[in-house]
Order: C-alpha cells, then structure tokens, then sequence
C-alpha cells in the first residue's frame, strides 16, 4: 500500500482537507471509541496537520506542534466545534455530527465579538430530503433566551427563499422545541420518531 502523505499548517488547508480531517477524528474518536468529548479544540489552529491519502481517501492522520505557534482561525473550525459543544458534548449524544451533508449545504453564521454564537444550514431540495430544509440551528448557550433562536430560523427561512424560492420546508426537530417552531408556522405531521436516541418530530412550512 502506498500512502501519498501531505503535511500543512492550519491556514495552508483547504475547506475539503479540513472536512476530511474532523469527519476522521469524529469516527474515531467519538463513534467508534464511543467517548462523548469535545474533539474540536483550539490546538488545531496552532498545529501541523499531517494527512495519509490512499486512493484520494484519507485514512491516517495526526498533528504536532511547534511551541509559540500561532494560525489564523478558520469558519470551518469554528461552525464544527460549536455543533460537537452542543450536539455531542452538552447532549451527551454519540453521533456522528460531521457528515457528508456539509459539502451540499449553504452555512448560516452569526457572529458576535468575533465568535460563532448561532449556526445553521440550509439544503435545497432533494439534498436532504425531499422538500427543501435546514438544521443544526445551534445557539450558543449562554446566548439562548435571547430571541436569538427565532432570528436564526427567521434568518434561515429568508435565506432558503432567497436562494431556493417558494417552497415548502421540511425540518426534522427535537420533539421538546415543537412548540418554538410552530410560532414561526411549523405545523407537526406524524408521529414522534428517535434520531440518534433524541426524539424528533417532522414539521413543515409553506414558504410565500
């Protein structure tokens, strides 16, 4: 087997190598060894990535470091390491957050001094599902009873109309937040479902 090894800094990554490397540790580290814990720190900005391809996949990777260093931090960072705090960490759920789904989707980030405070994104149709759709809404916790929440759905739904037109959207909510979707006109069809041991439910919306 040969391995065509590649070595970067942090900010010499592109968006695909970034991708590959956190969907890797995440299978690993997370899924397979079933440890709920926050992969996604402030170290890889200041490390050496060094990635093993074998047929374009990557399959061995680790990082070093050299003391002092310090890299400029990256969007792709920071929207995974928000949704492994919340949807891994503070859940205490094992799944597999980093999928093959990002690829296809528009992000929606919401800044605030600087930092990632509200995340989510946003599929046309037949990316997710059939209808058009957006997830991972993420609000920071110590942000949350703000309103922020409504503004990151309000946001969202401008930004599917405005790229995907009149449609109807489907989302796949946690069941205990029906009640804050349904005051943006998310109406519940069918019955309570477990996605990753969380129940959801299906809602939808008419777009005008």
């Amino acid at each position: 087997m040969k391995i065509n090894w590649v070595v970067k800094k942090w900010s010499a990554l592109i968006a695909n190598e970034i991708y590959f490397i956190l969907r890797l540790r995440s299978e690993v580290f997370v899924v397979e060894q079933d440890c709920v814990y926050q992969d996604i720190d402030k170290k890889d900005l200041e490390a050496i990535h060094i990635m093993g391809y074998f047929e374009n996949k990557l399959i061995a990777y680790s990082r070093i470091f050299n003391k002092g260093s310090a890299l400029i931090a990256n969007e792709i960072d920071f929207i995974l390491r928000l949704r492994s705090e919340v949807f891994v960490v503070e859940q205490d759920c094992v799944y597999q957050d980093i999928d093959k789904k990002d690829p296809e989707a528009i992000h929606i980030m919401g800044y605030f001094e600087n930092k990632l405070i509200a995340y989510s994104r946003i599929f046309n149709k037949e990316e997710y599902f059939k209808e058009t759709s957006f997830g991972r809404a993420i609000v920071k916790k110590k942000h949350r009873g703000t309103g922020l929440g409504h503004e990151l759905v309000a946001k969202s739904l401008v930004e599917i109309k405005k790229n995907y037109g009149i449609n109807t959207v489907k989302i796949s909510a946690q069941a205990h937040l029906k009640k804050f979707y349904s005051e943006h006109g998310f109406v519940t069809k069918g019955k309570e479902y477990l996605e990753d041991g969380i129940p959801h439910v299906a809602m939808y919306l008419n777009i005008t």
